[in-house]
């Protein structure tokens, strides 16, 4: 349950009319389904008291402002006060009311991306954070394409409106993507010393606070909007020492939790702080110069995990590591013990117990970015805007899947990631405004480190007779860095043969390459392994391996739109898209370092 309250100012003055509560459980229907928009791609859902029709939402899906019921795109778009009105605080909950669109937080696991989105348009995308891979859904924020699966979780805080463009992405903007684009728009300052500021309370002791200014510098010439928030609340799932709780159960695992509710921690908890400046100056009416800048510092508790079921059957790994290595080790199995009947508690301990190795409890993300825009309506009625951008992520996340003291995998992700990108675009009309025609660039490079601390004390390396009861655990550290690279260029024209009748041509040429290199070095495992022992490089690495793929290639676009009236319009479309090549992860054996090519 979170309820919040929203005040909002003009001038100075607290307007009674722009005070709103709203409770989140209040925007879900029966069954406690968020209600879908009415129309398949639109947004109708009433906000105040007045409904929403497509005549007001206004898209720039095309590099101009236009009606959406007008755009020739399969989108889906959502305005401030849309999103306000179900409560929603990121860009994954655009999903609930989105068709076709699946946008899922990376979270924790085997192979918990932390704080990633895993972004999935008609079944289109990409569930692995890993930096080997490219993205299959693209995200912008102010029209800056962001180019990693980690640290895409963009917050809602102060938008003005989110677009969701199922893919092919086309031919206008960015970095192609196959399954299409979510655009996030923040709100440009006015200069009107309006703002709000909005407070939140809800179960597991969660606070949250939310706000903007508005204030004009030099009035009608320099305007600046400051906008900034916090959240807080303790985890849902607790962590409980399972020895404490049941001492009679735990064999020979030693009791570390003191006090009568056992209890060591807790998942899912969050503690965020966010910040963001817009700047903007107007020296002419036909020239608008944007400078922003944000930052999210994210420090939340490890994402939650709990123990559902084993397979142990006779045979199985599990049963295998049972025998050999746990009861030996632990005096018990891993088994159903260790399943909880409350599933709001957890026995994982994210620890190895037999070499001591631990690794932090958390799910964090430190990112910033800054950005410049520059809007010029020429003398020649020729539009020219330009966008370079600076963004960089870094955080790590922890993962305990077995949940339960007796460990099979710990993971220790980190992830960090940096980007400068640059978007030309040239746009105008000619044959008295029946062509519309736009050109452009596109220029991006990446550099991204995956590293991480590997503990699979519960591996079968090799089944049993082999070194009579098998070979079990393994444990490593790794350092994958990559580079990636993207220069697009891209012409589309807009022919209106009548006021209602318009054909569309575009083509975008793109060259993209990407590096992937690794690093693997072995720590030292008890009981010892007898076929990964040791402290040194891992075997085949210890020269740093690495793959290079290149993808050259056109896309096309070609449609045909008809506005029957001001209510209906349809149009056929035909285009193409891609996912870059990228370079198989996480190789286990230096063979396995391999490249593929685009999808």
């Amino acid at each position: 349950m979170f309820n919040k309250v929203r005040f909002c100012f003009g001038a100075s003055v607290i307007s009674l009319a722009c005070i709103v509560a709203n409770s989140a459980a209040a925007q879900t229907g029966a069954g406690g389904e968020v209600p879908q928009p009415a129309g398949a791609a639109t947004d109708t859902a009433s906000t105040t008291a007045e409904s929403v029709s497509t005549d007001d939402i206004v898209v720039t899906a095309r590099f101009v402002r236009e009606d959406l019921q007008k755009t020739p795109i399969a989108i889906t778009a959502l305005s401030s006060a849309a999103l306000a009105a179900r409560g929603f605080s990121n860009v994954i909950d655009v999903a609930k009311v989105a068709p076709n669109v699946t946008l899922i937080n990376g979270g924790g696991g085997a192979n918990g991306g932390g704080k990633a989105t895993q972004a999935f348009i008609r079944g289109v995308g990409q569930n692995d954070f890993s930096p080997g891979y490219e993205p299959g859904v693209g995200f912008y924020l102010d029209d800056v394409y962001y180019g990693a699966l980690y640290g895409s979780t963009f917050s809602l805080g102060d938008i003005d409106h989110v677009e969701v463009l199922r893919g092919p992405q086309g031919t206008l903007f960015g970095k192609n993507n196959e399954g299409g684009a979510v655009r996030v728009y923040t709100t440009v300052p006015k200069g009107d010393n309006s703002g709000y500021v909005e407070l939140g309370y809800g179960s597991y002791r969660q606070g949250r606070i939310r706000g903007a200014f508005d204030v004009p510098i030099i009035p009608e010439k320099l305007l600046l909007r400051l906008s900034g928030g916090a959240e807080k609340s303790d985890g849902y799932v607790d962590l409980i020492d399972f020895a404490c709780q049941n001492p009679a159960q735990a064999g020979n695992i030693q009791q570390t939790a003191i006090g009568p509710n056992c209890r060591v921690g807790r998942l899912g908890g969050s503690n965020v702080f966010e910040f963001r400046a817009a700047l903007r100056y107007i020296p002419t009416a036909d020239l608008k110069i944007d400078v922003t800048a944000d930052m999210t510092h994210d420090d939340s508790e490890a994402a939650v995990e709990t123990l559902l079921g084993l397979n142990l059957l006779p045979g199985s790994p599990l049963s295998n590591a049972n025998q050999y290595l746990n009861i030996p080790l632990y005096g018990i199995p891993l088994d159903t013990r260790f399943i909880p009947n409350d599933p709001y508690v957890s026995y994982a301990n994210f620890c190895e117990l037999q070499t001591g190795r631990c690794i932090p409890r958390v799910n964090t993300l430190h990112a910033y970015g800054i950005a410049g825009r520059i809007a010029w309506s020429t003398p020649w009625g020729v539009q020219v805007k330009n966008v370079i951008a600076y963004r960089k992520a870094s955080g790590r996340n922890a993962a305990d899947p077995a949940s339960s003291p007796i460990p099979l995998v710990l993971l220790d992700n980190r992830s960090k990631h940096d980007q400068f990108s640059e978007e030309l675009s040239i746009s105008g009309t000619a044959l008295a405004k029946r062509l519309e025609w736009t050109v452009g660039g596109f220029y991006y490079h990446a550099n991204s480190v995956y590293s991480a601390t590997s503990l699979f004390p519960g591996l079968q390396v090799a089944p049993p007779p082999v070194f009579g009861t098998g070979a079990y655990g393994l444990d490593f550290t790794f350092r994958d860095p990559s580079t990636s690279k993207n220069i697009s260029a891209f012409a589309h024209v807009i022919y209106h043969v009548t006021d209602r009748l318009s054909l569309e041509l575009g083509a975008r040429y793109s060259r993209e390459d990407k590096s992937y290199a690794t690093f693997r070095r072995l720590l030292p495992f008890t009981p010892i392994n007898p076929i990964f022992n040791g402290d040194g490089p891992f075997p085949g690495f210890e020269n740093n391996p690495s793959a290079t793929t290149k993808t050259r290639r056109v896309d096309p676009k070609a449609a045909i739109q008809y506005q029957w009236s001001s209510a209906v319009m349809t149009y056929i479309q035909y285009s193409t898209g891609y996912k870059g090549g990228g370079v198989n992860p996480r190789p286990v054996f230096r063979e396995d370092l391999q490249p593929f090519g685009p999808e």
